[in-house]
C-alpha cells in the first residue's frame, strides 16, 4: 500500500513542480558538466571520502526574458566508485535529477528523484550529510550543480537513506 501511495506523491509533485516551469522560460540551455573526479567530502565521516564518477552530468538551465534563472536541473546517469574508509572502495549506480527552482532569496526549491548520493550541510541540524538516497528529497536551500554540494534549512526524504560514511566503514552497499 505504501509504494503505490509514494508513486503516486511522486508523479504529483513532480508534474506541480517540474510541468509548469519551463513553460514560463524564454529560453533553454544544456551543457555538459565533467564528472567528479578524486572529489574530496571532509568533515562528514571521521575520515576524507573520495568521490570519482565514470561519466558526465547535464546541466539544464531555463531562463526568462530577463535572464533570471527559472529552474535548473541536473542529470546524473553514471558509475560512481566512493572511497576512503576502512571498508574499502565500492561502485553504485547512479541515476537521478536534481531540480532547482529558485525562490528569489537566493535560495530554492529543491527536489531529488532516483537513485544516488546526496552531500552538504544541513543548516537547520547544524551539521553535515553524505547519504544514499533512493526515491525523492525535497529540500529548501542552494545547490552548486557544478560541486554537487547542498546547503539546506530543511530535507525531507520519501524513500530509502543510508549514511554513506556507514557504508564505507562496513563495507556494505546501501540498498537501492
Amino acid at each position: 500500500m505504501r509504494k503505490p501511495i509514494a508513486l503516486v506523491a511522486l508523479a504529483l509533485s513532480a508534474l506541480i513542480f517540474v510541468g509548469t516551469q519551463p513553460a514560463l522560460a524564454a529560453s533553454r540551455t544544456s551543457e555538459s558538466i565533467p564528472a567528479y573526479a578524486n572529489l574530496s567530502i571532509e568533515g562528514t565521516c571521521g575520515f576524507t571520502a573520495t568521490v570519482d564518477q565514470r561519466d558526465p552530468r547535464t546541466l539544464t538551465t531555463w531562463s526568462d526574458r530577463g535572464g533570471s534563472i527559472v529552474m535548473q536541473t541536473v542529470r546524473t546517469r553514471t558509475t560512481t566508485q566512493y572511497g576512503g574508509g576502512p571498508g574499502g572502495t565500492m561502485l553504485l549506480d547512479e541515476n537521478s535529477l536534481v531540480t532547482v527552482k529558485p525562490n528569489g532569496d537566493g535560495g530554492g526549491t529543491i527536489m531529488f528523484v532516483g537513485s544516488g548520493a546526496v552531500w552538504g550541510f544541513d543548516s537547520a541540524l547544524g551539521q553535515p550529510f553524505f547519504e544514499w538516497v533512493s526515491g525523492v528529497a525535497l529540500m529548501t536551500g542552494t545547490f552548486d550543480p557544478k560541486t554537487g554540494v547542498f546547503v539546506v534549512s530543511s530535507k525531507t526524504i520519501l524513500g530509502q537513506a543510508t549514511p554513506l560514511c556507514e557504508s564505507l566503514t562496513t563495507g556494505l552497499k546501501p540498498r537501492h
